[in-house]
C-alpha cells in the first residue's frame, strides 16, 4: 500500500514536470527561425538568429542560397506580438507578428519597392532542387 502511494506521487510529480516543461518551452522569441521568400520564381531561404542582451533584442540573419551569413540587422524590435528588423545596407525592412506559442512569425519583407510574404518557423526550410 505504501509503495503504491509513492509510485502514484512519483507519477504525478513526473507528469506535472513534463506538462510544465511542455507549456513553457518555446515561449521566447530567442533562437533560430527559418523562412523562405519567393523572388522572381526562385525560392530563397532566410534564417534569423535572435538573442537578447541588456533587455534589448539583436538579430543576425543568413541568406544561405545567396552565400550571405551572419548579417547583422541594423535594428531589431519586439513588443508582443509585433516583431521587426531592418538591414539598412540592402534597404530591407521586415515586419511581422509572433503567434501565441512562439512557433511562427508571419509577416512581410520590403526591399526596393517590392514586398515578400515570409512565414518564419522553428524548423529549417528545405528547398527542393526544382524550386531553386
Amino acid at each position: 500500500m505504501k509503495s503504491t502511494r509513492i509510485i502514484t506521487r512519483l507519477f504525478i510529480v513526473t507528469f506535472m514536470m513534463t506538462a510544465f516543461t511542455t507549456l513553457t518551452t518555446g515561449q521566447s522569441l530567442e533562437g533560430d527561425w527559418y523562412g523562405k521568400a519567393t523572388v522572381q520564381g526562385t525560392e530563397l531561404r532566410i534564417n534569423l538568429h535572435i538573442k537578447t542582451a541588456a533587455n534589448a533584442y539583436t538579430c543576425t540573419w543568413d541568406s544561405p542560397d545567396q552565400g550571405g551569413f551572419g548579417l547583422i540587422a541594423t535594428t531589431t524590435t519586439f513588443t508582443y506580438p509585433d516583431f521587426s528588423f531592418t538591414y539598412d545596407e540592402a534597404g530591407i525592412t521586415y515586419t511581422g507578428k509572433v503567434d501565441k506559442r512562439y512557433t511562427e512569425i508571419k509577416g512581410t519583407l520590403f526591399q526596393s519597392g517590392q514586398k515578400f510574404d515570409i512565414l518564419f518557423g522553428r524548423k529549417p526550410v528545405i528547398i527542393t532542387p526544382a524550386a531553386k
